[in-house]
């Protein structure tokens, strides 16, 4: 361990970029290190990234979108302003008290224009909500790759393009992260690829973001390159090419564009939806688990919600993992949509196929005798307002 001119500690250790951080500075109350990049006070760790160049961490402990140097805290715009200084990669990491949380946009739309990884704590995903009235992350002309990990970014808007995220000559790559909610007025409503960007996509779901002419989902232009990995990009809207303007490369693999990925509700006007996969997906065990590597060659323990990121047979397609019951008999009888809770929409999914024969659990059919009728529906009222607590993991 060691101090800095400034009192604050920091600590030395060999981490690759996605390790998990075992330890947190706290000498009597939290303190930062003065950068002299941008005056802006700052809680530093320094981790060799590779013999060459060292990887400078800054630590997020506020949702807050301020930049005070007095205020004790790290926010992600002060961290950012660090970042977009530097000469090598630096990575940026929420706190882990923080996750789960949401961070509401007060200022302009989030600059990256060095090589920046900026990830979510292992215990669920950070959402970025712009408020719809801006764009939420703008990457220029990186010099190595901006990353994005675990992230949920919403609400953008932009009146021309990139109403999440805009990459214009730049390289980015997202990992576990939903981009939902966002609106371009012209193409590109969550994400616009231009001048010779080089996209990637890993395990991420996009999906219920708008654009007036193309592309709600993702747009490439003519020079762009995407690489997509057990990807879902669908339910978004435009009058053209609603959920991807652009082809991806032809190694990309294992993803679900357009139509129904079965979520357990599916996003609506008004509504965000819940973007878990539902029993009976066809997402589900449909990924290959050898894709998801994040930077420096670790793969993702978790998903975005911070379940496993592996439950099944294999990786799910998209950001959020079903989580499989470790035998049929442990799923609670009623729930058809496999989110733990006997509620309306399992009633609702019950209801549309009254009647029918063929079906399955996901369908309502509680008794395995492949009719829905007034035995599952005696089942789902017998357990109507039931939940599991906790996820039964395999």
């Amino acid at each position: 361990m060691e101090t800095n001119e400034m009192g604050s500690s920091r600590s030395v250790r060999n981490s690759s970029v996605f390790g998990v951080l075992a330890s947190r500075m706290v000498a009597g109350r939290r303190q930062k290190a003065v950068s002299a990049t941008n005056g802006f006070l700052h809680r530093l760790r320094i981790e060799p990234l590779e013999s060459r160049r060292m990887l400078t961490t800054y630590v997020v402990d506020s949702l807050a979108d301020v930049t005070n140097p007095d205020d004790g805290v790290l926010t992600l715009r002060e961290a950012l302003v660090a970042t977009n200084a530097a000469s090598n990669m630096d990575e940026i990491v929420f706190d882990p008290s923080l996750a789960g949380g949401t961070l509401v946009m007060n200022g302009s739309q989030f600059d990256i224009i060095h090589s920046t990884i900026i990830r979510a704590p292992e215990g669920g995903s950070i959402t970025i909500d712009a408020g719809g009235t801006r764009r939420v992350f703008n990457v220029g002309a990186v010099t190595n790759e901006a990353v994005l990990c675990g992230l949920t970014i919403t609400s953008g808007y932009w009146s021309t393009s990139g109403g999440g995220i805009r990459c214009s000559n730049g390289t980015l790559t997202l990992v576990n992260c939903v981009v939902t909610g966002n609106v371009a007025g012209d193409y590109g409503g969550a994400i616009a690829a231009l001048n010779s960007s080089r996209l990637t996509i890993i395990n991420s779901t996009i999906v219920g973001n708008r654009a007036t002419n193309r592309a709600g989902g993702v747009y490439l232009d003519a020079n762009s390159t995407l690489t997509m990995h057990n990807s879902i990009v669908a339910m978004n809207q435009a009058t053209n090419s609603p959920d991807l303007y652009g082809t991806p490369s032809g190694t990309s693999s294992h993803n679900l564009i357009g139509g129904n990925p079965g979520f357990v509700r599916a996003p609506a006007a008004g509504d965000p939806g819940d973007l878990r996969l539902a029993e009976g997906s066809s997402a589900i065990d449909a990924g290959d688990t050898a894709l998801l590597i994040a930077p420096g060659g670790q793969a993702i323990a978790f998903d975005v919600n911070g379940e496993p990121r592996v439950s099944g047979s294999t990786i799910d397609i998209g950001a959020c993992e079903f989580q499989h019951a470790s035998n049929p008999d442990e799923r609670l009888p009623g729930d058809a949509n496999g989110d733990r809770a006997v509620d309306a929409a399992d009633a609702a999914k019950l209801a549309s196929n009254w009647g029918k024969s063929d079906m399955t659990w996901a369908d309502g059919d509680f008794n395995d005798d492949r009719l829905v009728n007034a035995m599952d529906a005696a089942i789902l009222a017998a357990h109507f307002g039931m939940t599991l607590p906790v996820a039964i993991e395999a």
